[in-house]
């Protein structure tokens, strides 16, 4: 069977740092390392942006079996020495995703590790962004591996998928990160590379699961689901919660600790395509539940689950309809009916296939049915 490889390489600045053929390493200017593009000097951002330029020219004029340099950089040497040192072997399909600091430089390297895997055929190449992500506050890195953990649930395989390997080469990025993306990977049972900038042979750590209680996560559900999409709760709706899964970031206001955030990330999706979650200030009719319960995919439920919970938590803050829209759910009136019950019946799109036709009732978001969007159009109309 064809497996094919999701590789995760957090990106530091090593790219930018090392030396071009005999010249000795380079350093970016002192005080710059967590500072985004508008914070920097002139004088700053003049020497950054040379150094960029050096080092864009070089790579610029590598193509195929000649990016495959050990000091080019300790990403790449990562990626390199995992299929070297592996029975793996790249295939047309893998997929690249490169994790820079939130900062001028470490964006910067990530687009220079980019056009290197580009030169060398890999296609499959997008680096993922997230804000905070650098070491100038601890609440805002906090944050940022919260956001991590929430795209690793979203994006990689589940644990029963046998389709895919997932493999986190953390060769680079700082040291930080580094720490929270071996815990992760173990939760997602992935493949852990690592490998000295210059080093001759990599060290690998086998997909190894790490074993937790699920038990808070399932329990509690709706409130690590409320808090994923940002919600602060109150202490009442954290009762039974370990302290150890939370974090205090407010009086009387709670969120997801940095370990809570790694479990529910790996966690979320499978609990998600189980079973309707009773989410605040939304109501299901039984052709919702049935639509819902008729899908058999659980990774299609998941993503119709992740749009309740959406929903749910945007009606909550805006305390209105009219704002659902906004959180990406492409939330339309249905032009043209009427109801006796509602004061305006609407639909939504909780995935590209599917629609979800619901009414407001003034406090309440009521789920009436959900069908492919074939089916939808069929019968209601509409998009």
């Amino acid at each position: 069977m064809h497996v094919r490889n999701i590789m995760l390489s957090p990106v530091g600045t090593s790219i930018l740092t090392n030396g071009l053929d005999d010249q000795e390493n380079w350093r970016p200017p002192a005080g710059t390392a967590n500072l985004q593009a508008s914070q920097l000097s002139l004088e700053d951002k003049a020497a950054i942006d040379a150094r960029i330029a050096e080092v864009r020219a070089r790579v610029g004029d590598l193509t195929g079996a000649s990016v495959v340099l050990p000091n080019l950089s300790a990403e790449l040497n990562g990626i390199n020495r995992y299929f070297a040192d592996s029975d793996s072997r790249p295939t047309p399909t893998d997929q690249h995703y490169l994790i820079p600091s939130d900062t001028y430089v470490g964006d910067q390297a990530a687009q220079l590790v980019e056009l290197v895997l580009r030169a060398s055929g890999v296609t499959c190449v997008e680096i993922i962004r997230f804000k905070g992500l650098n070491t100038s506050s601890n609440r805002s890195f906090s944050r940022a591996v919260g956001d991590l953990s929430t795209w690793c649930g979203n994006v990689l395989p589940t644990r029963t998928d046998t389709s895919s390997r997932v493999v986190f080469c953390t060769a680079g990025g700082f040291k930080a990160l580094v720490g929270y993306l071996t815990v992760l990977g173990m939760l997602h049972h992935a493949e852990i590379s690592y490998v000295f900038e210059t080093g001759e042979e990599g060290i690998r750590l086998p997909a190894y699961p790490l074993r937790f209680d699920e038990t808070p996560f399932r329990e509690h559900a709706v409130a690590f689901g409320r808090m994923e999409q940002g919600e602060e709760l109150t202490t009442d709706e954290v009762s039974g919660i370990d302290g150890a899964l939370l974090t205090e970031v407010g009086d009387d206001a709670y969120w997801m600790s940095d370990l809570a955030s790694m479990y529910w990330g790996a966690l979320k999706k499978e609990i998600y395509g189980e079973r309707l979650l009773p989410w605040p200030n939304l109501e299901y009719r039984d052709p919702f539940v049935g639509g819902f319960e008729a899908q058999k995919d659980r990774n299609l439920r998941a993503a119709f689950q992740e749009s309740l919970a959406k929903a749910s938590v945007t009606l909550r803050s805006t305390r209105g309809w009219s704002s659902i829209g906004a959180a990406g759910l492409h939330y339309d009136r249905m032009e043209g009916m009427k109801s006796d019950e509602f004061a305006r019946v609407d639909h939504f799109r909780p995935h590209e296939n599917f629609r979800v036709l619901c009414g407001w009732d003034g406090a309440r978001l009521v789920m009436l049915d959900l069908r492919s969007k074939n089916d939808f159009k069929s019968k209601y109309g509409g998009g």
